[in-house]
């Protein structure tokens, strides 16, 4: 058989033979989340900025007035969308937490995809069984961000976004591992070299299993940053090897068309790096045709 693939993703592929795209989706994918993102500096960020990330700031008088005026300015552009399931995540009178989602909206209660709103923060969820794959995602994240551009601050709306990134969160389960430990699954089929130094492998009870986590932080040819975290843990209460991956660029143009293209690529780096990470076990997750 010729090989085809192509462009794909952790839940989703799209292969080219002949001349013609067909859509795929993995039946038996391991995705746990997909999350596009968006940030942005508010007035907060500009007075606060020495605080950490996170960092639950008070305010009050104009500045929470003009954060809430945001909000519902959001809410009314996302009813006209059909999410009219919203829900509030922190209390109108709490302190603001910077680039913390602060109310959720859906179409329907309790199913994703989820569109989330904070200050300086804009997030929109894909989570399975409801997300099929990135080509069902892309309407909602850009109306999403749609909804968004309109919605900003006057003296925000010119200022590019501080970063926007894509990032997918996956756990394989032993259903995956052929057999295999935690440890040899990362390093035999998914790929990630384990290298203990002497000094310390010389004491190891192989008997036993290793436990272990990587990180990786890419710079890429494009400017932005791949970054790749993998360990052993636990999804859902059982054992599993869970695989994040984040791709964010930085100072992006606040333009609809400008933002879906960095967020695009974004996914489609971390479509190429999670294909050849997951080639051994494709059969394993059974790709089938979507129309």
């Amino acid at each position: 058989m010729r090989e085809r693939a192509l462009l794909w993703s952790s839940n989703d592929l799209r292969w080219w033979q002949d001349g013609e795209t067909m859509n795929m989706r993995f039946e038996n994918a391991p995705l746990v989340e997909l999350i596009a993102e968006v940030h942005w500096s508010t007035q907060a960020d500009t007075l606060f900025g020495s605080m950490p990330p996170g960092f639950p700031v008070q305010i009050g008088g104009d500045m929470r007035a003009s954060t809430e005026q945001f909000f519902t300015r959001f809410a009314i552009e996302m009813d006209d969308l059909g999410f009219r399931n919203s829900e509030r995540l922190l209390p109108q009178d709490s302190p603001v937490f910077p680039n913390t989602p602060a109310i959720r909206f859906r179409r329907r209660a309790g199913e994703p995809p989820l569109i989330q709103v904070g200050s300086g923060v804009f997030t929109a969820n894909g989570l399975p069984p409801t997300y099929s794959h990135w080509g069902d995602f892309r309407r909602p994240l850009s109306d999403g961000l749609g909804a968004l551009l309109r919605s900003r601050d006057e003296s925000e709306k010119s200022q590019p976004f501080a970063s926007v990134s894509v990032r997918y969160i996956d756990a394989f389960d032993e259903r995956y591992w052929r057999g295999l430990t935690a440890d040899q699954f990362i390093s035999d089929v998914l790929g990630f070299p384990l290298n203990i130094p002497a000094g310390i492998g010389q004491h190891r009870d192989e008997s036993r299993p290793l436990s272990m986590s990587q990180q990786y932080r890419v710079p890429l040819l494009e400017g932005g940053l791949m970054s790749v975290g993998i360990g052993d843990g636990f999804s859902n209460g059982v054992p599993a090897v869970v695989l994040e991956v984040t791709v964010e660029f930085q100072d992006v143009e606040p333009d609809l068309d400008v933002t879906m293209k960095r967020l695009e690529h974004a996914h489609t780096l971390i479509n190429d790096m999670f294909h050849a990470a997951t080639s051994k076990i494709h059969d394993l997750m059974k790709p089938v045709e979507v129309d």
